[in-house]
């Protein structure tokens, strides 16, 4: 099985139970969405989404941060060193224009800004070199209309823009490790076939999350360890605010999940997909704590929009619950949920005029 490129030989029972305890740990957030779907009511965007004012904001915003990243590799993947001061970077990572956009762009009383919102997250992914960006889109795109609408005219939309991703993904993909590489990109259309299927391949192991569980569960013993000795941070740490405290507090003293696997697997430093049950077999007993802590944090989010927000944050939280949580990514889903609070909060006091 090839799993980041590297080929491991698979047990068949240890290859089942992996994904045994994947499809667990996705049905329990489906059961969530489900519990809390049913049981609120939500209100409408044309009398509590965000107005035009908030949508002009929102362009200019990200257009500053797609400047952060042209100018200064702010947000780009691969890109370590920013020449940026670490005050500015700290507000501009609390402030994700990315995660801003997923709140309002979502929510936009206006088609027509909400559109021009998206092209420009979508520059700005290609700009940075995140891929997966076109897929989010898609997604953003979806729960803003609420649910999928299956038409004989959207079908082929759907079918033309997925075909249009994939024989575009060579260049694509030519793109992402031109600007991680800080090199210019030159477009070569010969042996096209074959950069065709290498960017078909490559696509194909971004989808093995499977794997990383594969590898956690094989050396079990030895992660929870790891965790039990301070090696790796722990969960309630994950968020930018929490790990700032951390740091002040104690130092930099052990890393997160995801990097720690990533180091001691592969001898890399990027991020892969721990999941919820690598936490399982991290905490043992103690998951119930897990538990406790990001249902409550699901709970107070849920209610807040519930409330305050409209269905399509509903539904873009329940979203991130699954692209986030389900895979591990603790802290990105945390400052989501945290700036969801602070944006759906501030809508409610001074913003609601707009």
């Amino acid at each position: 099985m090839l799993i980041e490129f590297y080929t491991y030989q698979v047990e068949p029972d240890l290859m089942v139970k992996a994904l045994l305890y994947q499809t667990i740990s996705l049905l329990f957030l489906i059961l969530i969405y489900e519990v809390f779907n049913k049981k609120k009511k939500f209100k409408y965007i044309d009398t509590n989404g965000y107005g035009t004012l908030a949508g002009y904001i929102l362009f200019i915003y990200q257009l500053f941060y797609i400047l952060l990243a042209i100018f200064f590799g702010v947000g780009v993947v691969g890109r370590e060193d920013v020449g940026i001061s670490g005050l500015v970077l700290s507000l501009v990572s609390f402030f994700s224009a990315d995660t801003i956009f997923f709140i309002i762009g979502s929510q936009l009383k206006s088609n027509k800004l909400f559109k021009i919102n998206l092209a420009v997250y979508l520059l700005s992914s290609i700009i940075r070199g995140w891929l997966g960006g076109f897929l989010i889109a898609l997604f953003i795109y979806l729960c803003r209309e609420k649910y999928l609408i299956i038409s004989i005219k959207s079908f082929f939309i759907y079918i033309f823009g997925i075909m249009s991703i994939f024989l575009l993904s060579p260049i694509l993909i030519d793109l992402k490790f031109a600007i991680r590489n800080e090199v210019t990109l030159e477009l070569d259309f010969k042996n096209y076939s074959e950069k065709l299927e290498f960017a078909t391949n490559y696509l194909l192991s971004r989808f093995q999350h499977v794997g990383h569980i594969y590898i956690i569960l094989g050396k079990e013993e030895y992660y929870y360890q790891a965790y039990q000795n301070l090696q790796i941070r722990p969960y309630f740490f994950e968020g930018n605010i929490q790990y700032s405290l951390y740091n002040k507090l104690v130092g930099l003293r052990g890393i997160s999940f995801s990097e720690f696997v990533v180091n001691r697997e592969f001898g890399a430093s990027w991020n892969t997909n721990t999941g919820l049950v690598g936490w399982f077999i991290l905490l043992k007993e103690s998951i119930l704590f897990f538990l406790i802590y990001w249902l409550f944090l699901i709970f107070v989010t849920y209610k807040l929009i519930s409330k305050y927000a409209t269905k399509q944050l509903f539904l873009v939280i329940s979203l991130f619950m699954v692209m986030y949580l389900y895979h591990g990514w603790l802290s990105a889903f945390f400052n989501l949920i945290f700036l969801t609070w602070v944006l759906v909060i501030l809508k409610k006091i001074r913003l609601r005029r707009y």
